[in-house]
């Protein structure tokens, strides 16, 4: 069974996002702030992460790049889901160094499924 970290500060959204993943088998760790998640980590290391970059006043960037520059979670996969234009986060694209993928709000239930079933 996989661990997945859900970061969104919104509660709704982080409830659903969380609700499809475990209807399809997924241990889900839902976190409205980037310090919850990073204390968490060193106890339960996810193997995937579901990042709303803007959350916790756009600590998300801060939290993808500290995710990114530890060895011990360098490689875990990113999806990063936002609202937010795709040029605001192509900076975290392209120096992602680690499986890192993109979708904007609204998304594809089914598709979010099959993406974490893939990666």
């Amino acid at each position: 069974m996989a661990t997945i970290y859900v970061i969104e500060d919104c509660l709704i959204t982080q409830n659903l996002i969380m609700d499809i993943l475990q209807a399809n088998g997924a241990l889900c760790l839902g976190c409205r702030r980037v310090d919850e998640a990073l204390q968490t980590m060193p106890v339960a290391p996810p193997d995937l992460i579901i990042l709303e970059p803007l959350t916790d006043q756009r600590r998300g960037f801060k939290f993808f790049h500290e995710v990114r520059q530890n060895p011990k979670t360098e490689y875990v996969p990113i999806v990063l889901i936002t609202a937010a234009a795709k040029a605001s986060v192509r900076d975290l694209l392209e120096t992602a160094g680690g499986p890192t993928l993109y979708r904007s709000k609204p998304y594809d239930p089914n598709e979010l499924v099959a993406i974490a079933q893939a990666l």
